[in-house]
């Protein structure tokens, strides 16, 4: 068999990302966006802790 099959290079292990947000409007124009997301099984490897992400996002609209 060919050692550049596609099919013989299984991956076991499987990463997700989820990612949580809410858009809270401070005033007509100014709307702040705070969040969190996390990976799991980075670079798809379960030996790997996940990764916790903080999130801000301030938004101006003209």
């Amino acid at each position: 068999m060919n050692q550049n099959d596609v099919f013989a290079r299984e991956d076991r292990d499987t990463s997700l990302h989820f990612e949580l947000s809410y858009r809270y409007q401070m005033t007509d124009i100014i709307f702040i966006t705070p969040g969190f997301l996390v990976i799991t099984n980075p670079e798809h490897n379960a030996a790997n802790p996940p990764v916790w992400i903080g999130l801000s996002r301030t938004s101006f609209t003209f």
